[in-house]
């Protein structure tokens, strides 16, 4: 089938979830009989590689499609408005992006094709999300997941609005969260789980058949940005929770941290110990066989298994984390 026929995608991420769902495309048997061409790859440039959690270089599947890969300036893509029209997409999909996109980028398949409806079967501006919508909106869904002792989520695929993540959902890909889940291995779970929705996506895409359902916005829950001070331990909580909170900070996010004495200590993985408090939270009650500190909290005490300070560190009982 000539290029002429095939559905038209746009691609926009810099993230390896979307380098998954990217790849998948292209390897789908839509694009390889030519139902699906990519004509245009948007993706961060590598200075954003330092503060961006997941990033990922283009460079290889734009090649791969034959296709330039644009490094954007504007995280908005409104400064790119005129290369994106050019490409003419039936479909946009943004994946793994951290800014909102707004309505004249939206809105800009549709108005290729001479219509008001910014969606259809047939166009439109496709997102994903590492959470079960309307459950989740917002900033870090896989730290929060199991921050807050979630036992199920989803990858969430849907259709792109000018609010964050509360589109029509076409499509949601189940997960199961472990007792002892890191975001390492959530992260990675999505990582499949993307690359899994391309190849779902590429066939109702390539036909031309998109379909949504709308959020049930009763159900809408919002989870907000976490910044690096949220990742300091409070050992005034209990040991469950914090136990959570540095297995919800593992790679490829900043790690749990605490200060002892003057020096920072990043925290890698604790056990959670059932013991009666006897001295105030935060403060070292003992040393295991292997050295390791135990430290009180509000309700026991947690075991530091995996840790690294700014500098050589010789705990002692009753120093004092804080």
């Amino acid at each position: 089938m000539s290029d002429s026929c095939a559905v038209r995608l746009c691609f926009v991420s810099g993230h390896e979830f979307g380098h998954g769902t990217l790849q998948s495309v292209l390897e789908s048997d839509e694009h390889r009989s030519g139902l699906i061409t990519v004509t245009l790859v948007m993706s961060l440039d590598d200075f954003c590689r330092s503060r961006t959690v997941g990033y990922a270089c283009f460079d290889d599947l734009a090649a791969r499609a034959e296709v330039e890969n644009i490094r954007v300036t504007d995280a908005t893509l409104v400064a790119h408005y005129s290369q994106i029209a050019a490409a003419e997409p039936d479909y946009l999909l943004v994946i793994g992006w951290s800014r909102l996109i707004p309505p004249k980028i939206l809105d800009l398949p549709a108005k290729i094709k001479g219509v008001k409806n910014r969606h259809s079967a047939g166009h439109g501006c496709i997102g994903m999300h590492p959470s079960p919508l309307p459950v989740g909106r917002g900033r870090a869904p896989i730290p929060w997941s199991i921050i807050k002792g979630l036992r199920t989520t989803a990858l969430s695929v849907f259709l792109l609005e000018e609010q964050a993540d509360n589109g029509p959902i076409i499509m949601q890909l189940p997960v199961t969260i472990g007792a002892a889940e890191t975001a390492t291995t959530l992260f990675e779970r999505f990582s499949t789980l993307h690359y899994r929705a391309g190849r779902l996506l590429a066939p109702v895409l390539a036909r031309r058949q998109l379909s949504a359902t709308p959020q049930n916005e009763t159900e809408a829950t919002v989870w907000p940005r976490r910044r690096p001070r949220d990742g300091h331990i409070d050992f005034n909580q209990d040991c469950q929770s914090i136990e959570r909170l540095v297995r919800a900070l593992a790679r490829p996010y900043p790690p749990a941290t605490f200060c002892y004495e003057t020096h920072e200590v990043e925290v890698f993985a604790v056990r959670p110990h059932a013991v009666r408090p006897v001295a105030r939270p935060g403060t070292v009650i003992g040393l295991a066989a292997n050295g390791h500190p135990l430290v009180a909290t509000k309700d026991g005490a947690v075991e530091l298994l995996a840790f690294r300070g700014d500098a050589p560190l010789a705990f002692a009982v009753g120093g004092i984390c804080s």
